[in-house]
């Protein structure tokens, strides 16, 4: 689809002989004065920028296909390229932060590095609930260090300082 068609379905100045309403966008609405042409400026040679085209139909090539025409959206894309291409419009193609892959609107990674941070948050979540489920365990005893532990008796509960065991009165 080239410009001119997609502005021939897509574009409300657009007649049906060619010319062109001339409505602006900031006109719309409020009854400022039109300046009609008879001929469209995407069917000059070579073809002008619109104002109007740019502002109110190129944004319809991200809208997405009807069922009943599945190719329109990619056939509105080729048209917006052309466009840019020849009326030296430039715009800016935003990136994927992660792997440089070109995203669509309203994207804020592609959709592989989508997947990969959701299986990422999905593991750190479930390793947290692991954690909380299961909590490390505590020493019952402090841990001795080995030199002391030679130096020093342990005494065993029920036992004297002596070594003797306890006599229990009766």
């Amino acid at each position: 689809m080239s410009p001119l068609q997609f502005a021939r379905t897509a574009c409300a100045n657009f007649q049906p002989d060619g010319g062109c309403l001339g409505v602006s966008v900031e006109g719309l609405g409020n009854g400022a004065p039109t300046c009609p042409r008879a001929k469209c400026l995407l069917a000059e040679k070579p073809s002008q920028r619109c104002g109007y085209f740019e502002q109110v139909v190129l944004p319809l090539a991200d809208a997405p296909s009807p069922k009943n025409r599945p190719k329109l959206q990619a056939e509105r894309l080729s048209a917006r390229a052309e466009y840019g291409g020849a009326a030296g419009v430039r715009r800016a193609v935003r990136t994927c932060p992660e792997c440089g892959t070109p995203l669509a609107k309203r994207q804020r990674v592609c959709s592989a590095c989508k997947r990969r941070r959701r299986r990422q948050q999905w593991q750190a979540e479930k390793q947290r609930q692991r954690r909380a489920a299961c909590p490390t365990v505590k020493p019952i005893l402090p841990a001795v260090n080995p030199c002391q532990q030679r130096s020093e008796k342990r005494q065993i509960p029920g036992q004297r300082e002596s070594g003797q065991p306890e006599r229990k009165c009766s």
